[in-house]
């Protein structure tokens, strides 16, 4: 196993053990409603009426389809609910490492960083993980909607920063 491989694992058991005391959580708040008790969550097919009805508050798709989906596979037990919420959370703070570690290898910062690449990118995912605002949007399962939004936000936002750095490389320097 790489040190890459070894440090990921690190950021992903030490997000699980930051928050598997969620697991016994019920459902509360937006949860009764928009998951527990949201009649658009109990039928997979057609998608669009899970990802496009709210109960109470207007439904946003990809995150309504996945309640719809853990509905299927858990019922309203709030225990699948929550793993799928801290797997969500995992893949996120796994993403932040990779960007993390791809920028610190990038060609600018290479010499200052990239020996010390694998360990910088750790501590930066894992001081993310486990940090005390991520409580909300990994315990309560509404809140999956933010998680969601970050975990696609980390790699688009590498993306056009990439997209940035080639564009700035063909046209000329302003300073």
């Amino acid at each position: 196993m790489t040190a890459i491989h070894k440090a990921g694992l690190f950021v992903a058991l030490l997000s699980c053990a930051a928050f598997s005391n969620s697991f016994a959580g019920r459902f509360v708040f937006d949860d009764i409603h928009e998951v527990e008790r949201n009649p658009s969550l109990e039928q997979l097919w057609p998608p669009w009426r899970a990802m496009f009805v709210g109960n109470h508050l207007p439904a946003r798709p990809l995150p309504y389809l996945s309640f719809a989906v853990d509905r299927r596979l858990w019922g309203v037990e709030p225990f699948g609910f929550h793993l799928t919420n801290l797997a969500i959370h995992v893949a996120a703070a796994l993403t932040l490492f990779t960007l993390a570690r791809l920028t610190l290898v990038s060609p600018r910062l290479k010499d200052r960083w990239g020996d010390r690449a694998v360990e910088t990118a750790t501590a930066i995912a894992a001081i993310w993980a486990v940090h005390p605002l991520q409580t909300q949007s990994v315990t309560y399962i509404y809140q999956r909607i933010e998680s969601l939004h970050g975990l696609f936000f980390l790699p688009t936002g590498s993306r056009n920063w990439s997209s940035m750095r080639r564009c700035t490389r063909i046209l000329p320097r302003s300073d």
